[in-house]
């Protein structure tokens, strides 16, 4: 690449703008942060008989150079870039400069499918840099639905655009939501909700939701929003209301607050519109805290029979999700094993429930461990785990807690006694002093067993004595 710059310096050759962009491309991504902004300024020093005048290889330019400050935390001089880039952009889209450039080489930041993370990172850098109302106007300006984008960079977008509401005014919201496209909208949407719940204080917000949303199903929903955050009233009946009344598949957050309230999450469950692994999906990407309150809550809480099943599903997706993405189960298994449990109080162990066969088989595997019969416990196990191998991963603490159950349950062999004997007499002479006894009896020791790793600590603690 160099050598390709120095010739096309030379020759003064618009191969230059390729090798530039290439370049600032492989700083990028390489981490160097500073080459990148030094080859930018470099690219716009560039001879005007190569670049006479605007071009659309600037857009890309300024879109690395932009996100290398961001990444080396100049977030004043980034916002100047992310400035710089829009305006260049938005005449390149409009076709208001010239395009020499644009076929040399492929561009990779100034294409439409990143702009939603150029837009987000842009806003995050204002509010970095304490300067949320010059995002806010940009956000407010910049029509963001004719470019598109993946689920994940309006997550990050509506993050933000939380994040520039907070510090200017929730009043921005409409302005807001109305830039984006019906992906975006949705995303952005189930962030405000997402706060209303968490909020202590959600007036602010629920203005805001309605701003977006006027209808009687988005009041209903505020309503119960409002009730959360009142110590004093009761949200059960609303929201076993709002279920019976309204599609309930887009809003877990609802799950998320009765889980959290424990409270009876059966007519959510048994509602006709209920959906059982979007609500886990929701919580998992929205609600940080959901699995906290998933592992804390009890079956107990379920009061209607007809939900047992569904609860039995849904915390199926749960401990699903939750080994996908490496958070830790801990009781999961054992909750699963209650709702089982519980089925089959009400219902015996005839004709069961698909949805609830594996908290079933849960069951039968927790009763074997609790009562000590390890040899049965594992059989089941290696039986579930014939039977439902996708638990295997959900499942894998619980496994590993009964093996270790089962292994201290054993009785010590002759061998073992005699060995914890050995050491226990070692360490007695350790501590009343006669080293000589302890190194003697050690040296006898590792002859028979070399092994131990309590060998090295004893030897430690003899040469401690002795110093």
């Amino acid at each position: 690449l160099e050598k390709g710059i120095e010739q096309g310096k030379l020759r003064k050759h618009s191969a230059l703008i390729a090798f530039y962009a290439t370049k600032m491309n492989r700083l990028y991504v390489n981490g160097d942060y500073e080459g990148a902004v030094k080859t930018a300024d470099d690219y716009f020093a560039m001879d005007k008989e190569i670049r006479p005048h605007p071009i659309a290889s600037d857009a890309e330019i300024l879109g690395f150079k932009a996100a290398s400050l961001y990444s080396l935390q100049r977030y004043d001089d980034a916002i100047r870039e992310y400035i710089r880039f829009f305006d260049v952009y938005k005449d390149y889209k409009s076709g208001k400069i010239d395009l020499t450039g644009s076929t040399l080489h492929i561009f990779v930041v100034a294409i439409d499918r990143q702009f939603i993370s150029m837009l987000s990172e842009f806003a995050t850098a204002c509010c970095k840099a304490g300067k949320p109302h010059i995002a806010a106007e940009y956000l407010k300006s910049i029509s963001a639905e004719k470019y598109g984008g993946t689920e994940a960079q309006y997550f990050r977008l509506a993050e933000t655009m939380i994040e520039v509401l907070k510090s200017t005014d929730f009043k921005n919201a409409k302005k807001f939501c109305l830039n984006l496209d019906e992906q975006g909208k949705r995303v952005f949407k189930r962030m405000l909700r997402t706060e209303a719940v968490k909020a202590k204080n959600p007036d602010e917000i629920i203005s805001a939701i309605l701003s977006v949303s006027d209808n009687l199903e988005t009041a209903a929903l505020c309503g119960i929003y409002r009730a959360a955050a009142s110590e004093n009233v009761e949200i059960t009946d609303k929201i076993a209301d709002f279920a019976e009344k309204y599609n309930i598949a887009e809003y877990g957050e609802l799950l998320y607050l009765m889980m959290r309230e424990k409270r009876d999450i059966s007519p959510f469950l048994t509602a006709k519109t209920a959906d059982l692994s979007g609500w886990v999906r929701m919580c998992h990407v929205y609600m940080a805290d959901f699995y906290d309150f998933a592992k804390a809550y009890s079956p107990s809480f379920i009061k209607d029979k007809a939900a047992i099943a569904p609860a039995a599903a849904l915390y199926g997706y749960i401990m699903k999700a939750a080994a996908k993405f490496g958070v830790k189960t801990y009781n999961l298994p054992e909750i699963v094993s209650e709702i089982g449990g519980k089925y089959i109080a009400e219902f015996g162990d005839g004709d069961i429930d698909e949805q609830v066969a594996f908290a079933v088989a849960l069951r039968k595997i927790e009763l074997f461990r609790v009562a000590g019969d390890f040899r049965s416990c594992i059989a089941e196990l290696k039986q579930f785990i014939g039977d439902y191998p996708e638990y295997l991963a959900g499942i894998t603490a619980y496994q590993n807690r009964i093996i270790d159950e089962y292994e201290n349950s054993k009785p010590k062999s002759e061998m073992e006694m005699l060995i914890e004997r050995i050491k226990n007499n070692i360490r007695g002479f350790i501590s009343s002093g006669n080293l000589y006894s302890a190194a003697i009896t050690l040296s006898e020791y590792k002859k028979i067993n070399p092994a131990d790793p309590d060998i090295a600590l004893l030897e430690e603690e003899i040469a401690a004595k002795s110093e």
